[in-house]
């Protein structure tokens, strides 16, 4: 017969076999949900990996699809041009889709793992000056004025192409913009306000609008800020360095021909051309300060560099003047004389226009940093949509 001291004993020690028994199901519990969260959470990093490698995949279709049209429209037709591509571990596929004579949509499916990640933009043709089409573009270089203040024409004046101030237009003179086969689209993020009669062939469009033109179309919609683009002027400074044409504040006092080796003269300080007085050039004249023309300007567009740029400060035309290319000031511009530009305007600061009969036409100016080929590009194309 067991003791009573038996019979405690026995079931002390099978209660602490089950304790044990307890224990090692709770460790072995944890240990495989420890293993099925290591898992889950290694599955869970490979989908994230294949997620980011596919949208990669993807945006690398479009960019090698865009490449192969951004200066040729007509190739978004052919399909050969844009192939889909196998990588190690995924792919992407590109399908382009023309919409009318200017537009097309490209669409880039690509795939890593069990990811699919499609992306798609929009892009619009803006060469040959973009006449006939309504969008307000996001590339600057496509406007033949971008002005980051007020836009105030005072004086008679002739425009084709694009037109935008980030603040007001103000057209007080009599204006003609435009004509049946080169149209002009003004744009104002503030309002536009013409006090003066417009002939305008095209559209303005501003949240507010007030005055007379015709036969164009007042659309009074948002209009978005167009940024103002900073250049980069390092590699033009080396080429003036290189050939001798970094020189200090000038002052024109008799006709002048510049004749500029490597085609930029750079000035640290101010240009000035004196009154009746006349200087000519082709090539890229830069000035970290104040640029004043009381005389004639005469200046031709070299290789795809910008033609005229005040780094800091402003640009004034009074003289009568011949432009070719871009003109670039980081603040105001006026313009008091009278004569043709053609190319595009980008002004940091406030625009007025004072002058008599002057023509202001479209060229893409587009730089460079610090070189290119002669030659204008007969498409432009741009990105207007991204969607990812």
């Amino acid at each position: 017969m067991k003791t009573m001291h038996e019979s405690d004993s026995n079931r002390r020690q099978g209660a602490a076999l089950v304790t044990m028994m307890i224990i090692l199901l709770l460790v072995c519990l944890a240990s495989a949900a420890l293993v099925a969260f290591a898992t889950q959470q290694s599955h869970a990093t490979e989908r994230i990996r294949d997620y980011m490698k596919a949208q990669a995949y993807a945006e690398a279709g479009i960019n090698d699809a865009y490449n192969a049209i951004k200066t040729n429209f007509s190739a978004a037709g052919n399909a050969a041009l844009y192939p889909s591509k196998e990588f190690e571990d995924g792919s992407y596929d590109v399908t382009v889709t023309v919409v009318g004579d200017d537009q097309a949509s490209l669409v880039s499916v690509g795939e890593c793992g069990d990811a699919t990640i499609t992306v798609k933009a929009d892009v619009k043709n803006f060469g040959q000056g973009a006449a006939g089409s309504e969008a307000q573009p996001l590339d600057p270089y496509a406007y033949t004025w971008l002005v980051n203040g007020e836009m105030r024409m005072n004086g008679s004046s002739e425009f084709v192409g694009y037109l935008h101030a980030n603040n007001n237009i103000d057209v007080n003179g009599s204006s003609s913009w435009g004509d049946p086969t080169n149209e002009v689209h003004a744009s104002a993020t503030v309002n536009a306000v013409y006090s003066g009669p417009c002939a305008l062939y095209g559209d303005i469009r501003s949240p507010s609008i007030s005055g007379s033109f015709s036969p164009g179309s007042a659309i009074e919609t948002a209009s978005p800020l167009v940024p103002i683009p900073t250049l980069d002027l390092t590699a033009l400074y080396n080429i003036a360095v290189a050939n001798g044409q970094v020189v200090s504040s000038q002052t024109i006092s008799s006709d002048t021909i510049w004749t500029i080796p490597g085609g930029v003269k750079w000035v640290n300080g101010s240009l000035t051309v004196k009154s009746n007085r006349k200087l000519t050039w082709t090539g890229c004249i830069i000035a970290t300060g104040s640029i004043d023309f009381k005389g004639q300007l005469h200046a031709t567009r070299y290789l795809d560099y910008p033609t005229i740029v005040s780094r800091d400060s402003s640009i004034t035309v009074s003289g009568t003047h011949t432009f070719n290319g871009l003109m670039y000031s980081g603040g105001d511009i006026t313009f008091n004389g009278s004569g043709t530009c053609r190319g595009t305007i980008i002004c940091g600061g406030n625009l007025r226009f004072n002058g008599s009969g002057a023509r202001f036409s479209y060229d893409y100016c587009g730089p460079s940093a610090g070189g290119g080929e002669t030659g204008e590009e007969a498409d432009r194309v741009v990105i207007t949509a991204w969607q990812k």
